[in-house]
Protein backbone atom coordinates (compact mmCIF):
# COMPACT_ATOMS: atom_id res chain seq x y z
CA UNK A 1 0.00 0.00 0.00
CA UNK A 2 1.66 3.77 -0.89
CA UNK A 3 0.18 6.40 0.67
CA UNK A 4 0.73 9.95 -0.50
CA UNK A 5 1.09 12.67 1.71
CA UNK A 6 1.97 16.07 2.06
CA UNK A 7 2.19 19.03 4.66
CA UNK A 8 3.46 22.23 6.07
CA UNK A 9 5.62 22.97 9.14
CA UNK A 10 7.00 26.35 9.64
CA UNK A 11 7.79 27.69 5.92
CA UNK A 12 8.88 24.23 4.48
CA UNK A 13 6.42 22.16 2.52
CA UNK A 14 7.13 18.64 2.25
CA UNK A 15 6.37 15.92 -0.41
CA UNK A 16 6.16 12.46 0.20
CA UNK A 17 4.95 8.92 0.53
CA UNK A 18 4.30 6.25 2.78
CA UNK A 19 5.22 2.13 1.69
CA UNK A 20 3.25 -0.17 4.02
CA UNK A 21 4.37 -3.42 3.64
CA UNK A 22 2.22 -6.66 4.45
CA UNK A 23 2.00 -7.38 7.77
CA UNK A 24 4.10 -10.20 9.23
CA UNK A 25 3.31 -12.45 12.38
CA UNK A 26 6.12 -10.99 14.12
CA UNK A 27 6.07 -7.14 12.68
CA UNK A 28 4.84 -4.99 10.71
CA UNK A 29 6.70 -2.46 8.18
CA UNK A 30 6.78 0.77 6.67
CA UNK A 31 8.86 2.98 4.83
CA UNK A 32 8.78 6.65 4.71
CA UNK A 33 10.10 8.30 1.83
CA UNK A 34 10.47 12.13 2.05
CA UNK A 35 10.67 12.99 -1.79
CA UNK A 36 10.98 16.74 -1.69
CA UNK A 37 11.24 19.67 1.24
CA UNK A 38 10.47 23.24 -0.85
CA UNK A 39 11.15 26.67 0.95
CA UNK A 40 13.46 27.88 3.37
CA UNK A 41 13.44 28.41 7.42
CA UNK A 42 16.37 29.60 9.62
CA UNK A 43 16.98 26.77 12.28
CA UNK A 44 18.22 27.55 15.79
CA UNK A 45 21.70 27.51 16.52
CA UNK A 46 20.99 24.32 18.82
CA UNK A 47 23.63 21.02 18.01
CA UNK A 48 22.01 18.08 17.75
CA UNK A 49 18.51 19.70 17.86
CA UNK A 50 17.86 22.43 14.92
CA UNK A 51 16.94 19.73 12.12
CA UNK A 52 15.43 16.14 13.36
CA UNK A 53 14.64 13.94 10.15
CA UNK A 54 12.83 11.48 12.56
CA UNK A 55 12.05 11.40 15.89
CA UNK A 56 10.48 8.05 18.40
CA UNK A 57 8.70 9.16 21.48
CA UNK A 58 7.72 6.79 24.37
CA UNK A 59 8.01 6.79 28.11
CA UNK A 60 10.68 5.63 31.06
CA UNK A 61 9.47 6.77 34.60
CA UNK A 62 11.17 3.64 36.17
CA UNK A 63 12.78 0.47 36.57
CA UNK A 64 9.00 -0.71 36.66
CA UNK A 65 7.03 1.42 34.86
CA UNK A 66 7.95 1.98 31.38
CA UNK A 67 6.96 1.46 27.46
CA UNK A 68 10.10 1.62 26.56
CA UNK A 69 13.56 0.40 29.01
CA UNK A 70 16.69 1.36 26.66
CA UNK A 71 17.61 2.92 23.82
CA UNK A 72 19.89 1.50 20.79
CA UNK A 73 22.17 2.36 17.71
CA UNK A 74 23.48 -0.10 15.91
CA UNK A 75 25.29 -2.18 18.03
CA UNK A 76 25.67 0.27 21.23
CA UNK A 77 23.15 -0.03 24.22
CA UNK A 78 21.80 3.31 25.73
CA UNK A 79 20.09 2.76 29.42
CA UNK A 80 18.02 5.74 30.41
CA UNK A 81 19.34 8.74 32.85
CA UNK A 82 16.57 9.86 35.30
CA UNK A 83 16.95 13.63 33.26
CA UNK A 84 19.30 14.81 30.51
CA UNK A 85 21.19 13.66 27.46
CA UNK A 86 20.30 10.00 26.53
CA UNK A 87 23.25 10.04 24.28
CA UNK A 88 26.12 12.86 24.46
CA UNK A 89 27.52 13.31 22.42
CA UNK A 90 25.69 12.30 19.28
CA UNK A 91 26.50 8.96 17.77
CA UNK A 92 26.66 7.99 14.17
CA UNK A 93 24.30 5.26 13.03
CA UNK A 94 22.01 3.88 10.63
CA UNK A 95 19.90 1.81 12.83
CA UNK A 96 18.18 2.84 16.14
CA UNK A 97 15.49 2.54 18.22
CA UNK A 98 13.56 2.31 21.40
CA UNK A 99 13.47 -1.31 22.93
CA UNK A 100 10.20 -2.72 24.55
CA UNK A 101 9.06 -5.54 26.55
CA UNK A 102 7.15 -5.80 29.62
CA UNK A 103 7.20 -3.67 32.89
CA UNK A 104 4.68 -3.38 35.59
CA UNK A 105 3.01 -0.43 33.52
CA UNK A 106 2.70 -2.15 29.87
CA UNK A 107 2.83 -6.23 28.55
CA UNK A 108 4.62 -6.66 25.56
CA UNK A 109 5.60 -2.93 24.70
CA UNK A 110 7.08 -3.09 21.10
CA UNK A 111 10.09 -2.61 20.15
CA UNK A 112 10.20 0.17 17.67
CA UNK A 113 13.56 0.45 15.00
CA UNK A 114 14.10 2.78 12.33
CA UNK A 115 16.98 1.93 9.47
CA UNK A 116 18.24 4.96 7.71
CA UNK A 117 19.25 5.18 4.07
CA UNK A 118 22.66 6.61 5.55
CA UNK A 119 24.89 6.97 8.84
CA UNK A 120 23.10 10.36 10.81
CA UNK A 121 23.72 11.53 13.62
CA UNK A 122 21.92 9.55 16.32
CA UNK A 123 21.10 11.29 19.99
CA UNK A 124 17.88 11.88 22.74
CA UNK A 125 16.48 13.28 25.43
CA UNK A 126 14.91 12.18 28.62
CA UNK A 127 12.43 14.50 30.48
CA UNK A 128 12.45 14.12 34.04
CA UNK A 129 8.73 12.37 34.95
CA UNK A 130 6.44 10.62 37.36
CA UNK A 131 3.26 10.46 35.23
CA UNK A 132 3.28 7.01 32.82
CA UNK A 133 0.98 9.01 30.89
CA UNK A 134 3.73 11.50 29.77
CA UNK A 135 6.04 10.71 26.68
CA UNK A 136 8.90 11.68 28.45
CA UNK A 137 11.48 10.22 26.03
CA UNK A 138 12.75 11.69 22.56
CA UNK A 139 14.77 9.77 20.30
CA UNK A 140 16.07 10.70 16.83
CA UNK A 141 18.53 11.38 14.02
CA UNK A 142 19.62 15.10 13.74
CA UNK A 143 21.14 17.13 11.00
CA UNK A 144 22.06 20.87 11.37
CA UNK A 145 20.61 21.98 8.23
CA UNK A 146 17.51 21.09 6.38
CA UNK A 147 17.71 18.03 4.45
CA UNK A 148 15.95 18.23 1.27
CA UNK A 149 14.96 14.44 0.49
CA UNK A 150 15.31 10.83 2.29
CA UNK A 151 13.95 8.08 3.45
CA UNK A 152 13.75 5.56 6.25
CA UNK A 153 12.13 1.94 7.11
CA UNK A 154 10.14 1.70 10.37
CA UNK A 155 9.70 -1.64 11.85
CA UNK A 156 7.44 -2.39 14.68
CA UNK A 157 8.72 -5.79 16.55
CA UNK A 158 8.33 -7.69 19.64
Amino acid sequence: LVVPFTGTISSLNVHGELVIKQPRDDSIQVTIIIKNIEGNVILDDRPWEAFKLVMLSSMYISDTIWDAHSAYVDSQIFEFPHEGWIIEPPVEGITFGLKGGSSTWKTNAPTIEITLEQPRSITGWVTASTDPNDDNIGLWAASDQVIRSWQYTAVAKP
